[in-house]
């Protein structure tokens, strides 16, 4: 029999970058007012709610308030609640906290849901040396918290994948002008218009522009019938109270598809400065009910894949537009389909690229015409990219984007599941975990395959020879 030794090295940024400050669970936080049941323990407080507003002992730390601009909670509740989270400061050379020092935020929760509240520290208030610092939650009296992390970062916290996600998150959206009602329905949000042109109320954002180059909205009419519209954004930066004219964005849409589509507004040039506010606007016809199930900030146009599809709505220009999708992790020997529509008056250009594992083109599949591309992953590529070039001059658009396998191609299934080390999510920065297998064959192997993915490198050790690597 042969002894096959495999170790597999990831390397993954876990959760922040090294500049954040983590203050839990590296540091133990006790309460002082207005909570019960407070246990600290290694890597969650859980807490309950004794009175409307709880806060906590001060945390002493020293650092200088330009290092940081937001100051983040990772919470959860035992059941759906809207609060509010605040932090008070006080710096250098003050012994007590000034109650003219807070910055404040609202949020909403869904029940057992995970999610990072954010406070934005800005403007005048927020600047010297930092000595110390409580922070303060209001809600229903009863609700059981669950606080896994506390920490101040220089950027605000994204997702894995760099968005920032508004919905469903723990920012609050209500309705303004035009619904007749918008209502949240455990992750989704459901809305009807009363007039043909509907707004919400200012909605808290706190996020670095140039982090972020699209605003996107999973969006599907509720009766599933086809639907035209159009989507806008208006957004305030630091100083300013009012949403101006000159600042807004807006996108044409054609929902065809019972189950939605992602909805995408460019942010262009005057998309700058540190954004505090933003609403955002439907065009469609009075009453018109919708299914809204995510709202976010993304740095690319987005690639939901749901059941090895997605939806998405990208406006053109004349200026030739590029779309890629280059972390496709489809199945070797197998055919797919990667198909859009468009308006008349769009010039597309479409491949599809394979590379090995050490970053070699393996090869490239173009389009012969049309708005499909059919493609078969080679049996040796490790990562597949799709490339879409697309223009026009009349300010067309590209819509309901879908990859697809074919039912009749035929190659090896793979199946897997994501495994995590007990200690990553305590770990705050860069960090590498080691796996381990042993296990025997029958007799010695001519060749063998191994497939695998990490966030976001990895290193494949057998019998002590690497034989592959990856990074990002």
């Amino acid at each position: 029999m042969k002894r096959i030794l495999t170790s597999l090295v990831f390397a993954a940024a876990i959760a922040s970058a090294a500049a954040d400050l983590s203050l839990f669970p590296e540091k133990m936080i006790q309460p002082m007012v207005g909570f019960a049941k407070w246990q600290c323990g290694k890597e969650a407080i859980t807490a309950e709610q004794a009175k409307t507003y709880g806060w906590t002992a001060v945390v002493p730390v020293k650092f200088e308030a330009a290092a940081f601009r937001y100051f983040n909670v990772e919470l959860a509740a035992d059941a759906d609640v809207g609060g509010s989270l605040s932090i008070y400061f006080r710096n250098e050379g003050e012994s007590k906290l000034d109650a003219k020092k807070y910055f404040r935020t609202k949020f909403t929760l869904g029940k057992g849901a995970s999610r990072i509240v954010s406070v934005p520290l800005n403007g005048a208030l927020w600047q010297g040396s930092i000595s110390g610092f409580r922070f303060d939650l209001a809600a229903k009296v009863g609700t059981v918290w669950t606080i896994r992390r506390v920490w101040f970062s220089d950027s605000r916290p994204a997702d894995a994948n760099g968005d920032f996600t508004v919905f469903p998150g723990s920012v609050p959206i209500s309705k303004m002008v035009g619904f007749k009602s918008l209502t949240r329905e455990g992750d989704t949000l459901v809305a009807e218009q009363s007039k043909p042109y509907a707004w919400t109320a200012d909605i808290p954002l706190g996020i670095k522009a140039e982090d972020y180059a699209f605003f996107n909205c999973l969006i599907a009419p509720a009766d599933g019938k086809p639907v035209n519209g159009s989507l806008s954004i208006y957004f305030k930066t630091d100083g300013e109270k009012k949403f101006s004219a000159a600042k807004f964005f807006r996108t044409s849409f054609s929902i065809t598809s019972p189950e939605g589509q992602i909805v995408t507004v460019p942010l262009k040039k005057s998309w700058k400065g540190f954004v505090n506010a933003f609403r955002f606007d439907l065009s469609a016809s009075a009453g018109r009910k919708w299914v809204i199930r995510k709202i976010w900030f993304s740095r690319k146009v987005p690639t939901a894949f749901m059941n090895r599809a997605f939806y998405g709505s990208v406006a053109l220009g004349k200026e030739p537009a590029t779309l890629r999708e280059s972390r496709l992790d489809l199945v070797n020997n197998r055919e797919y389909r990667f198909a859009f529509r468009s308006s008349k008056t769009v010039r597309t250009e479409c491949e599809a690229s394979f590379f090995f594992a050490d970053g070699r083109r393996l090869g490239t599949v173009r389009s012969s015409g049309g708005n499909e591309l059919i493609f078969t992953v080679p049996d040796n590529a490790v990562r597949t990219e799709i490339t879409l070039v697309a223009s026009s001059p009349d300010g067309g658009s590209l819509q309901n984007f879908s990859l697809e396998e074919n039912a009749n191609s035929s190659g090896p299934y793979w199946q897997a599941a994501w495994i995590c080390h007990p200690e990553a999510r305590r770990t705050a920065s860069l960090a590498s975990f080691s796996y381990r297998r042993e296990f025997e064959l029958p007799a010695d192997p001519t060749d063998a395959r191994i497939q695998l993915t990490a966030d976001d490198g990895y290193g494949l050790i057998v019998n002590g020879r690497e034989v592959a690597r990856r990074r990002g």
